[in-house]
């Protein structure tokens, strides 16, 4: 007896210490990124996710932010001009921007797999799978480069990290910003709570996502003529610009001269600029503003 007790210690102690050698480089990755990652902080955490930016992508987001902060402070020392030191804000409203692209690209990947995965996450349902079975199981359907199957296998991880099933579908999506992934939640907790059917409820789901799929597509064939009648409006103003320019270039040269003349043509090229703009803006569709 006392020698079976000696060898399920030990066996314990060895479980236990290779436990805590696959943990601690892990926890020092995540310390080391959380340090790294501090510049490229400033554009917020919330927007650093929703981009999807790797440990790697993060550090290097921060090292070119530092980058540039010392770059514009070197030449505004140089030159002993305050106005480099505006290239900073400039530089982080351009990353800041990118950013949201990036998140819109990956929001319109997830959208592209969302009706197949609750199809597939009904059907097995259907069969008498386990739904978070299920769930995890449909990362298989989608290629390893998708956006859809990344978050599946975030949500098999923090299963076996011994997540609860909220807390575990919950985190389901948390990267992508979807409109329809908080009623998926809801809907599937619900039907494990209450015990209710979630097949049905699934189809009912993929159902009214193919409809606006379709509305956004229908939307984008719509305003794709209102987005040339921007771009020929702008074009059209900078071709009579041109034939006035060649036909009379004295009176443009007496326009630009004359201190009242140059404010106009300003005033003018920015409040055409300023109207394909806003008609850019009015004509884009975002799966996150539905």
């Amino acid at each position: 007896m006392f020698l079976h007790a000696s060898s399920e210690l030990k066996r314990t102690r060895v479980l236990l210490a290779k436990s805590e050698e696959r943990q601690t480089p892990k926890a020092l990755r995540t310390r080391a990124s959380a340090r790294n990652r501090s510049w490229a902080s400033l554009f917020g955490e919330e927007k650093l996710n929703f981009a999807g930016l790797s440990q790697e992508e993060g550090d290097g987001l921060g090292r070119h932010v530092l980058v540039a902060l010392l770059i514009t402070f070197g030449l505004s020392a140089v030159s002993q001009q305050v106005v480099f030191l505006l290239l900073f804000p400039v530089f982080l409203l351009w990353k800041s921007a990118a950013l949201g692209i990036r998140a819109r690209k990956r929001t319109e990947a997830f959208d592209k797999d969302y009706a197949a995965l609750l199809l597939s996450l009904s059907s097995g349902v259907k069969t008498g799978l386990d739904p978070l079975v299920a769930l995890v199981r449909s990362s298989e359907l989608f290629q390893s480069d998708s956006v859809m199957r990344k978050e599946l296998e975030q949500l098999g991880e923090a299963i076996n990290e011994g997540a609860s099933e909220e807390e575990a579908i919950t985190r389901f999506g948390k990267t992508v910003r979807h409109p329809d992934l908080r009623l998926f939640h809801l809907a599937f907790l619900l039907a494990r709570r209450e015990g209710s059917s979630l097949s049905e409820c699934l189809r009912r789901l993929a159902r009214v996502t193919r409809q606006r799929q379709s509305f956004r597509r229908k939307i984008r064939s719509a305003v794709a003529m209102q987005k040339l009648s921007a771009f020929g409006i702008g074009g059209c103003a900078g071709v009579i610009g041109c034939i006035q320019f060649l036909g009379n270039p004295q009176a443009i040269k007496v326009a630009v001269g004359h201190p009242l003349g140059i404010k106009l043509l300003i005033f003018g090229l920015i409040l055409i600029l300023s109207g394909i703009v806003w008609m850019m803006r009015m004509s884009s569709s975002s799966i996150e503003e539905r």
